[in-house]
């Protein structure tokens, strides 16, 4: 008999029912003895003999035969049974059908965690396949996790993948075959099934005179931290994942004897600190090359140096004390996050790199420091010194399957943290939604954060689960971008969105039908970040409705006019006028409304950018990337998406062209195959420019009927501004004839329309207000009288 099965056999009889009973039993009769025979010595060191090797019997079950390994060979498919463990071996072995096993193994704790982690209990209904084809599926998902023995939960998940086809329960869920095989991961990683043995540091916090035994004056520790004691202190050891090429570049950079500082560039949240704190726990641990094996690491806190004092005299006086003491100290490393204050950043206006610079010069302790994209731009590009003393260490935003591995890092200790359970659905929309609706920030910390915030809230509530559900209503409430599937009103407002914004605007069919079918298909599902949801151009002549179609998309859809950010583009014609739009660039004054701060205050808007062809040319090339990948880094090195915009740029060019086209009485599509062909030929706009709209629309002039109806339009909107006081007044037929005949314009449009009521409509009935010939409660009807003047009557 070999030791596998003497020990399978030894823990099927410990863990027989009438067993366990039995063990429990003697467990209560020892403990009731010694508490009777405490008074009587010779019975109870008997007894306690008895109790004795009762408890190193259990300990040899728990920790010997329960922990021992099924099979010592690589698993393979001729050997699969002999490769599960112990309990899912002995119900395996005891089922006599599926359901009977899925219903045993749903009383293991792996299984009970992945149910949780779905949110709802399978169906065991009647299946065609065999205990047998479970196992065979079982080998196979062990051997692409490169795992070594098959467990309670490799079984289970090949029961629902086998079952899919017929039940539809992961579908159900809204989880794919691929999704299920990452919950396995997920417990084989939680209950660290390919992996026992685990280090375990108990630190009690500072001796009392460890400051003394390194040299550390009072002074001076009110400016450091003690990193190394911080990362073993806390209750989760860091975790490196991915950035193993970014590790080793570090690593052999602080194994040198000169030279050895390094400058972490990335921007927040994309894992700087987290690859410090690596380090730091690697080197406690004498993980890496003797020469850093004995050095502890101690963080510069930049902000408590520097407060409160207004000149750099006495901020050098404590650098000096500092660094000095750190000489005489020896064996450490130095963190410095946020670089970029050293050299006048960060609100301190102060640049005290130069005594920074004298010590890295005498002084073999390396420094590792941090800063952002922006920062690195700003502050350090252009300078020599950093470039002389600090190597630059870049970091990338990990992957989609190196941030789902963090977030698993982070999950049970946000579950213990704020008492909930995660589902893995939850997980995974964190990951979507966060790359789509929160991309100004970066992977994986905005995605931690995101879960964090989740959790958060869900504590306050008294939630338990957090379900994809909750990631959604987050996102949303931080992005104002609609994201979970249209309720029934929205429903109905973008099935009728064209009538709903001809309310508002007269004709221009093909541009009202175009705008309402990109937010239709937003809604739907079809656009999915990957550049603006439309980029339309509007051409036509000055007073046709171009602007007022952007507005009343605003009004009747985002149901807010603060969410259209116009910009006329005529007033960034020059470099200098293009910083407005942009950001000033590293060492000039702040520019604040830019272009970009904008959109980061308004993810969810509708851009208008009035007489685009009037621009500079450089740029209308900046706005080419803007259409094509819904991205745009301004002047302070921010990328800043454009992904959940509708833009429209709209452009009079070619206006004098247009009136003489619609004289000779051609069609619509005519007038606007020949403008654009000017528009081409006269290099007002590039081809590649013009490729990127996804629909240009022509604005036709608007005919004597259009205008009438125009001026319906602004009257009304008009006159309904005096409802709040309680003053009704209609108009006339007559009164729409008048402003036609003396406000409209070909030239101007609606335009000269609107000036014309400001001027003459609403100037006549606010001295009739002023005068009391208009009272509140007053309905009353404007109209002309013979002499052909305003009355009202």
């Amino acid at each position: 008999m070999s030791n596998i099965t003497h020990y399978f056999n030894i823990y099927r009889f410990f863990n027989h029912k009438k067993v366990v009973f039995l063990r429990f039993l003697i467990l209560i009769s020892l403990i009731l003895s010694l508490a009777i025979s405490f008074n009587n010595i010779p019975q109870f060191k008997i007894i306690l003999l008895a109790s004795s090797l009762f408890l190193v019997n259990e300990v040899f079950i728990q920790f010997k035969v329960n922990k021992v390994k099924p099979s010592e060979e690589a698993i393979s498919e001729e050997n699969l049974q002999d490769q599960i463990f112990f309990a899912p071996r002995l119900i395996f072995r005891d089922s006599p059908d599926v359901p009977t096993l899925i219903k045993k193994l749903m009383q293991e704790k792996e299984i009970k965690f992945i149910i949780e982690k779905i949110g709802k209990d399978p169906q065991l209904e009647e299946l065609s396949f065999s205990k047998q084809e479970i196992l065979e599926q079982a080998g196979k998902l062990v051997i692409d996790l490169e795992g070594q023995d098959i467990t309670s939960a490799d079984l289970f998940i090949s029961f629902l993948i086998l079952s899919e086809e017929k039940t539809r329960f992961l579908e159900n869920q809204e989880l794919t075959k691929k999704d299920a095989i990452n919950i396995l991961s997920w417990a084989r990683q939680r209950f660290d099934i390919d992996n026992k043995e685990k280090t375990i540091l108990t630190l009690f916090g500072k001796g009392a005179f460890d400051s003394l035994a390194e040299g550390w004056s009072i002074e001076t520790l009110k400016y450091t931290v003690n990193l190394t004691l911080k990362v073993l202190s806390a209750k989760y050891m860091p975790k490196l994942i991915g950035r193993s090429e970014e590790y080793s570049h570090l690593i052999s950079i602080l194994s040198k004897n000169d030279l050895n500082n390094i400058l972490l560039v990335g921007e927040p949240g994309i894992g700087k600190t987290t690859l410090v704190e690596y380090i730091t726990y690697e080197i406690y641990m004498r993980n890496v090359p003797v020469r850093l094996g004995r050095r502890r690491v101690y963080e510069l806190l930049v902000g408590k140096l520097m407060a409160g004092n207004q000149n750099s005299d006495s901020i050098n006086e404590k650098i000096d004390a500092l660094f000095s003491e750190l000489v005489h100290t020896g064996s450490i490393v130095f963190f410095l996050q946020n670089f970029e204050n050293i050299f006048g950043g960060g609100g301190f206006n102060l640049d005290i790199s130069g005594n920074l610079y004298e010590y890295l010069e005498n002084s073999s302790i390396p420094i590792i420091a941090t800063t952002t994209n922006s920062a690195y731009k700003k502050y350090l590009e252009e300078r020599t010194d950093v470039k002389k003393f600090f190597e630059v260490i870049r970091l990338k935003e990990p992957n989609v399957k190196e941030t789902y591995l963090v977030l698993l890092t982070k999950v049970e200790e946000f579950e213990k943290k704020y008492k909930t359970n995660i589902q893995y659905s939850a997980i995974k929309e964190t990951i979507s939604l966060s790359s789509l609706y929160l991309p100004e920030k970066s992977s994986p910390g905005r995605d931690v954060n995101l879960l964090e915030e989740v959790c958060a809230q869900a504590r306050n509530k008294k939630q338990i689960n957090i379900t994809k559900k909750d990631i959604i209503e987050k996102v949303e409430e931080k992005t104002s971008v609609p994201i979970a599937g249209p309720e029934n009103e929205e429903k109905s407002l973008l099935l009728n969105l064209e009538e709903e914004i001809h309310k508002r605007i007269i004709d221009q069919e093909q541009a009202v039908q175009g705008i309402a079918s990109a937010l239709r298909r937003l809604r739907s599902g079809f656009v999915k970040g990957e550049r603006p949801i439309s980029v339309f151009l509007f051409l036509g002549p000055t007073g046709v409705g171009k602007t007022e179609t952007a507005k009343a998309l605003a009004e009747v859809y985002y149901k807010n006019k603060n969410s259209m950010l116009r910009f006329d583009m005529s007033e960034y014609q020059t470099q200098e006028q293009i910083k407005r739009l942009l950001g000033e660039i590293p060492g000039e004054e702040y520019v604040p409304n830019t272009l970009a701060e904008q959109v980061l205050n308004n993810p969810f808007s509708l851009i208008l950018l009035d007489e685009f062809e009037k621009a500079h040319p450089h740029l209308l090339d900046i706005f080419l990337q803007v259409f094509d990948e819904g991205r745009l880094t301004d002047n302070r090195g921010r990328t800043v998406s454009f992904n959940n915009c509708i833009i429209i740029a709209t452009s009079n060019a070619g206006s004098s062209l247009v009136h003489d086209l619609v004289s000779q009485n051609l069609n619509n599509d005519d007038i606007k195959k020949q403008l654009l062909d000017h528009l081409l030929k006269s290099n007002i706009y590039k081809p590649e420019l013009l490729n990127r709209f996804d629909e240009v629309m022509f604005f036709k002039p608007l005919s004597f009927e259009d205008a009438k109806q125009v001026s319906r339009l602004i009257l009304l909107s008009s006159l309904k501004k005096l409802e709040e006081k309680e003053i009704f007044i209609t108009f006339s037929e007559k009164v729409l004839e008048k402003i036609i005949k003396e406000g409209y314009s070909r030239e101007f449009g609606a335009r000269n329309i609107r000036r014309y009521i400001e001027n003459h409509i609403e100037e006549f009935i606010a001295r009739q207000i002023l005068e009391e010939k208009i009272v509140k409660g007053e309905r009353r009807t404007l109209s002309i009288d013979d002499q052909d003047q305003f009355i009202v009557e």
